[in-house]
């Protein structure tokens, strides 16, 4: 039994607050460093255990 998945693209990327940073990027160290650069100036959730 297989289960697939499917989203929108383009919504999907619009709310990718970095888009922008990654695209004329040519390697993934510089998309590493993108992220981290956005990742330092934005605030993000604190880390929480996933129940399981």
């Amino acid at each position: 039994m297989g289960l697939y998945f499917t989203v929108d693209l383009r919504g999907l990327a619009q709310g990718v607050g970095y888009l922008d940073r990654i695209e004329d990027t040519e390697s993934a160290m510089e998309i590493s460093l993108a992220i981290e650069e956005y990742r330092d100036k934005v605030d993000t959730r604190p880390r929480s255990v996933i129940p399981h």
